[in-house]
């Protein structure tokens, strides 16, 4: 199929995309895109039918990686998966952030799709088995979002609502997603897939910041990110290693998943659980 007629805007500016935006009448449907991997499909089928599409994707300030004074990194929303995949060793920044980013993005689909991809496409479509959500989430990242009053940063952990909803209110664009310089002490990062490049069907990413807790952020859960918050001493004290010592982890997050998750389903409840348990363990057992 081919998608609906609409009529195209490539934005120079920011600027002009809010503008663009902030002059759509009540009867228009403006829809912003920068990679197409996921909106270009929803147009050929017809499931999204625009009256204007904005493109994003070439604005120069939007596809930069900075870092801030602070010692954290600003990303702007259309810098690719393949980009923060291919940062290079000496990359300005704390490197268990850059290797924990490497490896998020290096495990998204197929490398063509990480080329056209972006993070501020992934983050704005709010798919539930997308990586980015729980990622950002887990590293403790802000959503920078520009609209007609400005900009305003929203927690990474309240980002997503539920299933393609975030907290984007009309008339705003993903600009950038900021990321603390310290406390990552070691981080995991694992998910379930039947094959290579497919959503996942359970994932989790862990960060180690030394607190009480050991903190996993689930993802592919239907909706928003779930949070699974771990006595530390109850993870290192858990003791031995290999499938032992998952399987006693497994059972202790398996008991504190939400009942949303997956209800009347127990191989899908497991299989979030077993993933869980290998990303704490990963996070605790590699340093940064």
């Amino acid at each position: 199929m081919k998608p609906a007629p609409f009529r195209y805007l490539r934005a120079r500016s920011l600027d002009e995309a809010v503008g663009a935006l902030a002059a759509a009448g009540p009867d228009d449907d403006v829809r912003v895109i920068a990679g197409g991997q996921s909106l270009g499909p929803m147009l050929n089928l017809r499931l999204v039918r625009p009256t204007l599409l904005v493109d994003i994707h070439r604005i120069a300030a939007l596809r930069t990686v900075e870092a801030l004074p602070d010692g954290g990194v600003r990303i702007g929303a259309c810098v690719t998966h393949a980009a923060l995949e291919d940062l290079p060793a000496d990359a300005a920044m704390p490197s268990g952030l850059a290797s924990m980013l490497r490896q998020v993005a290096g495990g998204i689909a197929c490398r063509a799709v990480r080329c056209r991809g972006t993070i501020g496409g992934s983050l704005a479509h709010a798919d539930p088995a997308a990586d980015w959500p729980s990622a950002f989430a887990a590293l403790g990242a802000s959503v920078e979002l520009a609209g007609p009053g400005g900009r305003r940063r929203v927690a990474a952990r309240d980002f997503c609502h539920g299933l393609f909803e975030t907290a984007i209110v009309p008339g705003e664009v993903v600009a950038a997603v900021v990321l603390p310089g310290s406390g990552i002490l070691s981080w995991g990062h694992r998910k379930h897939c039947r094959k290579v490049g497919e959503f996942a069907h359970a994932l989790a990413a862990c960060v180690d910041r030394g607190g009480d807790t050991v903190e996993a952020w689930l993802g592919a859960t239907g909706g928003a990110p779930v949070a699974i918050a771990l006595d530390r001493a109850l993870v290192e004290g858990n003791g031995g290693s290999g499938a032992p010592r998952r399987a006693r982890l497994r059972e202790r997050i398996a008991a504190l998943l939400p009942a949303a998750i997956a209800p009347g389903d127990a191989y899908a409840r497991h299989l979030h659980a077993q993933v869980a348990a290998e990303a704490v363990i990963d996070a605790l057992a590699n340093p940064s």
